[in-house]
């Protein structure tokens, strides 16, 4: 899916087929939990290879019976939901999140795992809606959270929604920007508003896994790209 964005020139990069699934033919002598024959979902760079050798971090063992074509698109989607909430935001059972675009490849990928953790979940759906709502129905969104705020919001806007959704957040919340619009843009963030000791992040999957190899082996994306 991010290669069709990018390819699409709605994101900037000139890094693009980062995600694929195949069938291993080859391993390593020190690779002794995938063989050939498997199926994994890979999240090296191939540029559209037939053939593609990766380092076995990045490497996902899926069911026998796994959809090749299907699994195919999910590997960043999945990867970044778990970067997103365990990592940086070390999402809590009980705790809020606000996830956008909840209907998306990612969106859904993260509902998935604020449902496995027990948080409690908040959602908005279309690039205009969610714009709309977090503007028009900020103060609703603060009602229904109890008037605290919400503790994590997984944001994919730029502009006046994204402000909106700092807004959003309760003290020592946790803003995590997966649409990078507002970095590409060089867009500005007041100071001010990091006076209830809130945490914001921003980052890109495959810059992560070039520099961390080891994040692509937690346990916790196993019960994601299951089928």
């Amino acid at each position: 899916m991010k290669d069709y964005v990018i390819a699409m020139g709605n994101f900037e990069s000139v890094k693009s087929s980062n995600e694929s699934t195949g069938i291993i033919s080859r391993v390593g002598e020190d690779v002794t939990h995938l063989q050939p024959g498997n199926k994994v979902i890979c999240l090296e760079r191939g540029y559209y290879d037939t053939f593609l050798r990766s380092p076995v971090q990045k490497c996902l063992k899926l069911e026998n019976d796994a959809d090749l074509v299907e699994m195919a698109t999910v590997g960043i989607a999945c990867g970044t939901a778990i970067y997103a909430l365990d990592y940086l935001a070390h999402l809590e059972v009980n705790e809020t999140v606000l996830i956008q675009a909840a209907t998306g490849g990612l969106g859904l990928a993260a509902i998935q795992y604020a449902e496995c953790v027990g948080a409690e979940i908040y959602a908005t759906v279309g690039t205009q809606q969610k714009k709309d709502y977090l503007i028009c129905f900020k103060d609703e969104i603060l009602k229904q959270a109890r008037c605290r705020g919400i503790d994590v919001v997984l944001s994919t806007i730029s502009g006046p929604g994204f402000h909106e959704s700092l807004k959003c957040l309760a003290p020592c919340g946790r803003l995590i920007d997966v649409g990078r619009g507002n970095v590409l843009d060089k867009g500005n963030m007041g100071l001010n508003a990091f006076d209830r000791s809130i945490s914001f992040f921003s980052f890109d999957l495959n810059f992560v896994l070039e520099e961390k190899l080891r994040i692509a082996e937690r346990q916790e994306s196993q019960t994601l790209f299951q089928v």
